[in-house]
């Protein structure tokens, strides 16, 4: 392995380490600055002096580590200009920009502003930065050049605030954007429309009559796909469509990326070289690679526009220049160095790039391959072998792309269980046969269709309908791969030690040189290190209480002294279509290395607790289901009935009981009869001397009945923080130690308050999951922000 003493890839681990470390401690870049210039002058000084090569090179990659620190924390530095949108968060305002990005969903439309101007009377004014502004539900059509003017509150950028949730804030932040608004549609006003560039505007016009066109002649879900692959928009693609993809281990087939770029650089290549070697006279006086190559480029790079540019097109085209640029120059010498060129070429660009999954995934799949795909059973032989008969070419290509689809899927296994803690088993095989035949059908028959819609509609729709009829049996196949029981499944969620231990077991066991006990040897460690930690955190005898961040709704995990877990609540949202269960519960739940539930309660079934408790009752198991009673009509909650009889689970409303030493009060409902949404169960959990209590969506009238029981340690704002029900005389008997807040902020004058009545009061939308440990006598609280 002597390439990897070649200073690009020797160098990169350290810029790396850098560019993370600027970017999770941004505001340390004076200590950064500092040590990068003391460094710097210490490797000036050093470099005459001592000639030890290796000490020389370990140097110098301490200071690249300083350098990328200083350079990356530029790009997370909170602004700090005074008329930077940042300065209005949690202020309620009048804003006037322009459209600068649009991405539709099925439910709603994601808007980015620029050019921003203040309505507000005397406060008029330019305002830097950008915004991100979410329309739930949109009635209008909203297009790049769009002059609106909307009113709402302008809120921080944040992620879900709970272990095992992908920080999305840092990909905004990244790109400038620091501020963000939830609007409908009636609060904001179309006001003018200012036409971009000819270039713009010239792609714009072509997408959408793309999109009418792919609308016209396709059912779904061949248009959803097909508006995926060749616009990049997946607002059409039908969500058990994406599931199947995700469940056979393809979903790289829909994110337009180097694989569908490299393909219509080949299709383009081939068919250009075909033309031009027809001319003897062009054959002796040119360079026609050259030419071929220079013109396919035009093709792809118009490919790469339609599909709006996104980081992964970007990033795939940049390689292809840079792979061509290096292939004529001929300073391509080695894969290796190419991969690693690629990557310091684009994290110079744009260092924010190192958190994009897509990023990780594409760069750990190249070197993935090329770092398994020889040492698998045969590999270098079969690499090694260009000749040979015509049975030998078909078991080379079958083999070695069996073997390269093994290698990608190895090789990204531990950062997609990180990200997604879900695997499919059977994606090396299904990727086996599914890239050839969209790669080499599909998508040409869908470019050919794009390439010919200006000249002969007819001619565009029957390549159109070719395509579809290449689609269906894929998009068959794939369902019933997916479909079939254990091919896929949800997994417990791998810590980033976990991840560096899974990668140097896979690096241990394809190792080519001697001394592999010694590799097994950190395995273990790491391994026993890890298992010691989560075991002694799960093993005390401590009741464990997280209020987690799951947005505007509410849910809560108890964890009880000798094991037993309750989930009461699965947050939900009466706007969207986004399932808190499976993208935030879910993924919390098995970062905190938990795969069964014995106790689910829906307190009452209001969407703030339901809507998420659907995929939860699916994949974790629960013994019971607690109810209060009442039954709405509502998909969500008939959804969840079916799935508890179709399962075995006991649906009841709860009494009182005592779970692993700990007393669960129910204090409301006594009775079932002629309750309402407001009538929620109102548990108390009392372990030894500390209690918590969890009033959830409740009345006036019912609090006041219980006034005698409420006194508490930890207390659960009842409806979200509502001044009617959290009235200072509730406050005052109350009395709590602690106050959570889940989902939205409540008014200044509640938080106020239970500030005065001597509480400590925290908001899980802003301090993120917020976790309560007691041994029934100390109680400790700690927030994941």
């Amino acid at each position: 392995m002597s390439y990897f003493r070649h200073p690009l890839i020797f160098l990169l681990p350290f810029y790396i380490i850098g560019l993370l470390l600027g970017g999770t401690w941004p505001e340390e870049r004076n200590y950064f600055l500092l040590f990068f210039l003391l460094l710097s002058l210490l490797s000036l000084i050093v470099v005459k002096k001592v000639q030890h090569f290796s000490f020389l090179r370990y140097l110098l990659g301490i200071s690249i580590i300083a350098g990328g620190a200083l350079y990356q924390s530029y790009f997370f530095i909170p602004p700090k200009n005074p008329s930077h949108i940042v300065n209005y968060i949690d202020k309620k305002v009048n804003l006037k920009g322009k459209i600068i990005s649009v991405t539709p969903f099925s439910d709603k439309a994601a808007l980015i502003l620029t050019n921003l101007q203040l309505l507000q009377g005397k406060q008029e004014g330019k305002i830097k930065g950008k915004i991100a502004i979410t329309v739930y539900h949109p009635s209008k059509s909203y297009h790049k050049g769009n002059i609106i003017k909307v009113r709402g509150k302008v809120k921080t950028i944040c992620s879900f605030g709970n272990p095992g949730i992908y920080d999305y804030a840092r990909l905004w932040h990244g790109k400038g954007v620091w501020a963000r608004m939830w609007l409908q549609d009636k609060n904001i006003l179309i006001l003018d429309y200012e036409k971009p560039g000819l270039w713009p505007y010239l792609l714009e016009t072509i997408r959408e009559k793309i999109r009418r066109f792919l609308a016209k002649h396709l059912s779904q879900p061949a248009q959803g796909v097909y508006q995926t692959l060749l616009l990049g928009e997946k607002a059409s693609l039908l969500p058990f469509i994406k599931d199947d993809f995700i469940f056979t281990g393809t979903s790289h087939l829909l994110a337009i990326s180097g694989l569908h770029l490299g393909m219509v650089m080949v299709l383009s290549f081939t068919l250009f070289w075909y033309l031009l070697s027809r001319s003897e006279y062009l054959l002796l006086k040119f360079e026609l690679k050259k030419i071929a190559v220079l013109i396919s480029l035009i093709p792809t790079f118009f490919y790469a526009s339609l599909a709006h540019f996104s980081p992964a097109t970007a990033r795939s085209f940049v390689m292809i220049l840079l792979f061509w640029w290096l292939y004529f120059s001929r300073r391509l010498k080695d894969t290796w160095v190419f991969l690693a060129t690629a990557a310091w070429l684009l994290l110079l660009l744009h260092p924010p790039m190192i958190y994009q999954i897509s990023f990780q995934l594409s760069f750990l799949a190249l070197a993935s391959i090329l770092y398994f795909t020889p040492r698998l059973p045969g590999g270098t032989y079969w690499l090694s072998l260009k000749s040979g008969s015509f049975k030998q070419k078909c078991i080379r290509y079958l083999l070695l792309s069996l073997y390269v689809s093994i290698g990608a899927w190895l090789g990204t296994l531990p950062i997609i269980l990180h990200y997604f803690a879900g695997v499919s088993f059977i994606a090396p095989v299904v990727n086996l046969l599914a890239i050839p035949w969209m790669g080499f059908v599909i998508l040409p028959l869908g470019l050919l269709s794009i390439f010919t819609l200006f000249f002969s509609p007819s001619v565009s729709a029957f390549f159109l309908h070719l395509g579809e009829e290449a689609l269906n049996p894929l998009l068959c196949f794939l369902h019933k791969i997916a479909t079939i029981p254990g091919i896929f499944t949800w997994c417990i969620t791998p810590n980033w030690v976990e991840v560096l231990a899974i990668y140097i077991f896979l690096f241990a066991v394809f190792y080519p040189q001697k001394g592999k006990k010694y590799m097994f040897v950190a395995i273990f460690c790491f391994f026993l290190l890890d298992i010691s930690s989560q075991f002694y955190k799960h093993s005390q005898k401590k009741l464990t209480v997280s209020f987690l961040d799951v947005g505007g709704g509410t849910s809560v995990l108890l964890r009880f002294p000798h094991g037993k877990t309750m989930l009461i609540g699965g947050g939900g949202s009466h706007f969207s279509n986004y399932d808190p269960g499976r993208f935030v519960v879910a993924k919390t739940l098995w970062a905190q290395k938990l795969w069964r539930l014995d106790y689910l309660v829906l307190p009452t079934p209001h969407y703030s607790y339901l809507n998420g408790l659907t995929f939860i009752t699916q994949h974790f198991h629960p013994q019971f289901l607690w109810t209060n009673g009442v039954r709405v009509n509502d998909a969500h909650y008939w959804h969840l009935f079916y799935l508890c009889q179709k399962r075995g689970i006991s649906i009841k409303t709860p009494k009182t009981q005592e779970i692993d030493g700990v007393k669960v009060k129910v204090l409301y409902p006594k009775k079932t009869k002629a309750l309402s949404l407001k009538d929620s169960l109102i548990i108390k959990c009392h372990y030894k001397e500390v209690s918590f209590l969890f009033p959830f969506y409740t009345q006036v009238k019912t609090l006041e009945k219980l006034t005698s029981f409420l006194k508490t340690d930890v207390l659960l704002s009842p409806n979200y923080g509502s001044k009617a029900v959290n009235s200072p005389h509730f406050i005052q008997k109350i009395k709590a130690r602690y106050v959570v807040f889940a989902g939205r902020i409540p008014t200044r004058e509640v938080v106020k308050n239970y500030v005065n009545s001597g509480s400590k009061v925290f908001f899980t939308g802003k301090d993120g999951m917020i976790n309560f440990v007691t041994n029934g006598y100390d109680l400790k609280v700690k927030t994941h922000h």
